[in-house]
């Protein structure tokens, strides 16, 4: 069979770093002489059986851009590469159209059609196919269903929840979703091919570890694919789930859409245990439009869409007391994100396509203020995005070649809104809690990565050999600059005692007056913590087709990186010093050396070979019955915050006076100059010298059988992941224990006997102890709308049981003891025990879609924290923040979303539609579960109940769009 092209339509010195590159590249160039091709997690496949040595034609009928085909001696055809869209399939005096949907492979078979001569005509505005002979758990999420299903923020990651194992937040400002069993941070989104891996900090997608925002443009995706599990070699930097979207493109018509969506106050309900209170302002705006066409029709197109969120978040309320000063009230929270994609196609030849597409994000959000914490002390949270590439396909006879090169710099931080001055910390009493904090916050943050990548993958569909085989190979080669920068008592914070109805006015009256009981500053600026840092990844891969029965994929893939630890890192010599003497790790058996770093003694991880075997055997060769299974490894290197925590932990150094300060001693600088004299010194946090990189084993066994246009499956998924890092405490009592009780216990600051002579905060060192196991049971129904039945549903039920040791995802800090597996395994954070996501399209009388979004689920298990003693000295508590208990509820968590649609076309053949949406139809009381809360004992046992809610009351919004 030949393809033609038609009109287009172990470790190792981290000095190897440069010598890998260098060879990376050579081989990338060299791949690059046979052109390009298309990623297969973001294109598609058609395969099938037309008459033996037919001319099989794919036109795209949104481009007008085609591909031929020549069917092989047994009839057999396949076109890879192609861009998921609308396709117009023509085999001699047949044709036929259907659906191609991203990542996928159809089928479709013309062999009787032309073998008899016969002219056939089906036209299929639904999904025609759903690709069952696969090994991968992976579920498709169509235009039709981003567009019609309820959803109260356009972020397309909400449609992750309806892949089995994966789940959404429901916090309203950590937009993130997680699958098989771990946190966020293993999860990846690929766009275009393009990974928004977030490397520099927590989250897993860049920009969203503490966003309210959206990742890209909803409107631009043009449909995606969730891989839960078995994903192939070519997926890279991801240890759980992963998200494969692609954008729209320009066609050879123009069209185009704008939209706008309102919330209002009276729009919203007042959550549950807040309804006693007034309801808060707010009111949001959700705007945005796109257009698409033809520059040079046939040969160059172009996309450009905006989408904008402009929120006035419900007011914060601020209560301090009386004498704190003027500082209590409400206050408005703005958010504002605006989000902007473009591309340009350019149809080069008959072989060749190029596209150039430009991302720009910009949000900006108020918050991290109210209670006790005035207005003056709040942050903005800030995320900024600029992404370039450029993408060049090439086709030729049975291959296909990709090559992409893309620039990417993202940007996040947590700038204060105060600009000078010291955080101000009002206690009632010396040691007492807080009765307001004021000034400006003490904590700020700012992570970046810039990215070079440069990709090449090549894709051979023309080789037969004991059946059919579609190999791929593929490059990857990043230049990447992460940085870190944290300001941490910067400019000094300060414990005023406003005991016994002390008016406070200012900081140098409150010295005057012997109230200032407390100073901390940082000795010095950290400074930013820069890395360069290759990345390097290789794979190849088989897709096997041995029979009609019988289809083996088998993949590796290798991966390296030449600085992802920081490896050039110094352990400062007065810290060293401190080591060498410190005879409590002694007498825990623990050698110092393992924890300082020369600059030269820490190896980058050659070890990532990552094997991906799976199959599927199709019992009666009609693919209505299909068994599949496959087992793969998976790294997930995401290193560089620990490294930088070290370093900037390290240099900064915050040690604190526990006296009745002077006014002289509430000015920052002199505070500063004077602990530094001192000599005494503030944390320490360590990484081990044979720090581990750590990765997850997946395996699946399940069966997919089709009931005429229902498609159905059934699974079971085991994964075991290992070597998960966290900081955990590194001091040790005299005798080399962590306490005289035994492990487990919070204990902020050490008794004398455990400390680091010099320093008088917490010395932390890096464990890879964490293990996470993830064991579910899963069902799915799909049954894809089309205009003909004028309905489609789909469904996902899981049932799992996730555990892990160690503590809360995403946390840097084990903060209960010496090592992670303190309490054994726990319960998964974020992951329920059943898990139920139902949705339906269905198309109404007079022009009306409906369409609703049901969630049934468990609740996600909580934390203890149990004071109830006895403690060690200086040990507040027990903390387990992993999962200790679940809701008592079986269905603790339920959720109805409606949507109807209303389309009126003009004569002109535009549409506008007007909709309504309703969220939490019948306003059931969703709690919220935490360790501090729900989870805590002191004294009479956990409540095991929260007076709070997740998700949102019954709330409504309305939105008008209209399509040319």
């Amino acid at each position: 069979m030949r393809t033609q092209p038609a009109r287009p339509g172990t470790r190792q010195k981290t000095h190897l770093g440069t010598g890998v590159s260098a060879v990376a590249i050579a081989a990338a160039l060299s791949l690059s002489v046979f052109a390009s091709s298309a990623f297969a997690a973001d294109t598609a496949a058609l395969q099938g059986r037309a008459a033996p040595g037919a001319t099989v034609t794919a036109t795209d009928t949104v481009t007008g851009q085609s591909v031929t085909t020549t069917a092989s001696a047994d009839g057999s055809y396949i076109i890879v590469g192609l861009r998921p869209s609308n396709y117009r399939v023509v085999a001699g005096a047949t044709q036929d159209d259907i659906v191609l949907a991203v990542g996928e492979t159809a089928t479709l078979d013309l062999a009787d059609a032309v073998a008899s001569g016969e002219t056939t005509v089906v036209t299929v505005r639904g999904r025609r196919t759903k690709e069952v002979r696969t090994s991968e758990i992976a579920t498709s999420v169509s235009q039709r269903q981003i567009e019609n299903l309820p959803q109260n923020d356009r972020n397309f990651l909400n449609f992750a929840a309806l892949a089995p194992g994966v789940s959404v937040s429901t916090s309203t400002t950590q937009k993130q979703f997680q699958g098989g069993g771990v946190g966020p941070d293993q999860v990846n989104v690929f766009i275009d091919g393009q990974s928004f891996k977030n490397f520099s900090g927590h989250g897993g997608v860049a920009g969203q570890a503490f966003s309210r925002g959206n990742p890209f443009p909803q409107l631009a995706v043009q449909e995606f694919k969730v891989s839960s599990q078995n994903f192939k070699a070519e997926i890279e930097q991801a240890g759980s789930s992963v998200i494969s979207a692609v954008t729209k493109s320009g066609g050879s018509e123009y069209h185009g859409t704008f939209f706008y969506q309102v919330q209002s106050k009276d729009m919203i309900g007042q959550p549950f245990f807040e309804r006693a209170n007034p309801k808060p302002d707010y009111n949001r705006e959700q705007y945005g439009l796109d257009i698409g066409g033809p520059i040079i029709k046939d040969t160059l197109h172009f996309y450009l869409a905006y989408e904008a969120t402009k929120q006035q978040n419900p007011s914060t309320a601020v209560s301090v007391p009386a004498n704190a000063g003027p500082f209590t009230g409400s206050f408005a929270d703005p958010f504002s994100q605006d989000l902007i994609f473009g591309k340009l196609t350019w149809y080069l030849n008959d072989a060749d396509t190029l596209d150039f597409s430009v991302f720009k994000r910009d949000e900006e959000d108020i918050r991290d203020y109210g209670g006790n914490r005035a207005r003056e002390s709040a942050r903005n949270i800030r995320s900024k995005t600029d992404q370039f590439s450029v993408e060049w396909t090439r086709r030729g006879d049975g291959w296909l070649n990709e090559m992409s090169l893309s620039y990417r710099d993202d940007a996040t931080g947590t700038p204060q809104i105060t600009e000078a001055g010291p955080q101000i910390n009002l206690t009632n009493g010396v040691f007492g809690p807080d009765a307001a904090i004021l000034g400006r916050h003490f904590f700020a943050q700012d992570s970046s990565q810039k990215l070079t990548t440069f990709k090449n993958d090549f894709t051979y569909s023309d080789f037969e050999w004991n059946g059919r085989h579609t190999l791929k190979a593929g490059i990857k080669v990043a230049q990447t600059t992460l940085t870190r920068d944290e300001d941490v008592h910067t400019q000094g914070s300060y414990w005023v005692d406003i005991s016994g109805n002390y008016a406070y006015t200012n900081l140098s009256a409150a010295a005057t007056a012997g109230r200032v009981w407390k100073g901390q500053v940082a000795l010095a600026p950290t400074g930013l913590v820069s890395v360069d840092n290759t990345m390097l990844g290789l794979y190849v891969q088989d897709d096997w087709e041995v029979n009609e029965h019988l289809t083996v994929n088998l993949g590796l893939r290798w991966d390296y990186e030449s600085n992802m630890m920081n490896n050039d890192y110094v352990t400062p010599t007065k810290i060293v010093n401190a080591l060498a003497a410190y005879t409590n790790w002694v007498a825990a058996g623990i050698n110092y050396r393992d924890y300082v770093s020369t600059g030269d003694n820490r190896e980058s991880f050659t070890g990532a070979f990552q094997p991906r075997i799976g199959f599927s055997y199709d019992v009666m060769g009609d693919r209505n019955l299909v068994l599949f299974g496959g087992w793969g490894r998976y790294y997930d290197r995401n290193a560089f915050i620990a490294a930088s925590l070290e370093t900037i932990i390290n240099t900064r150094q915050t040690p604190e006076l526990v006296a009745t300060l002077t006014t002289a001693q509430t000015d920052a600088n002199t505070l500063r100059q004077q602990l530094a004299a001192a000599g005494t010194g503030g944390s320490v946090w360590l990484l081990n010298n044979e720090t581990k990189v750590p990765y997850t084993d997946q395996a699946n066994l399940g069966f997919r059988a089709r009931f005429g246009d229902i498609q159905t499956t059934f699974g079971v998924a085991h994964n075991r992941s290992h070597d998960a890092f966290q900081y955990v405490r590194g001091n040790r009592m005299l005798n080399g224990t962590f306490s005289p009780l035994g492990d487990g216990f919070v204990i902020d600051n050490f008794p004398a006997e455990g400390q680091l002579a010099g320093f008088n905060g917490k010395l932390n060192i890096g464990a890879n102890g964490g293990e996470a196991k993830y064991d579910s049971v899963y069902m799915t129904v799909d049954k894809p709308f089309n205009i003909q039945d004028g309905y489609g549903f789909s469904a996902t039920l899981t049932l799992a049981n996730a555990k892990n040791t160690g503590s809360e995802h995403g946390a840097d800090e084990f903060f209960a003891g010496p090592r992670q597996d303190v309490f054994g395994y726990s319960y998964t954070l974020g992951v329920d025990k059943l898990r139920f996501v139902g949705t339906g399209i269905v198309a109404g009388p007079w022009d009306t879609t409906m369409s609703a979004t049901l969630t049934l689920a468990s609740g996600t298990p909580f934390g203890t924290i149990d004071g109830t003693g006895p403690n060690p000295p200086n040990a507040c508590c027990i903390a387990n923040l992993s999962g200790v208990y679940f809701p008592e509820d079986d269905l603790a968590y339920q959720n109805l979303d409606l949507r109807i649609a209303k389309d009126f076309e003009l004569p002109n053949g535009n549409v506008i539609t007007v909709d309504g949406q309703v969220y939490n139809v019948f306003d059931h009381v969703n709690r919220a579960y935490s360790a501090w809360g729900a989870g805590s004992n002191w004294g009479g046992g956990p409540s095991k109940k929260e007076n709070a809610t997740v998700g949102q009351a019954r709330s409504f919004q309305v939105g008008l769009k209209y399509k040319w």
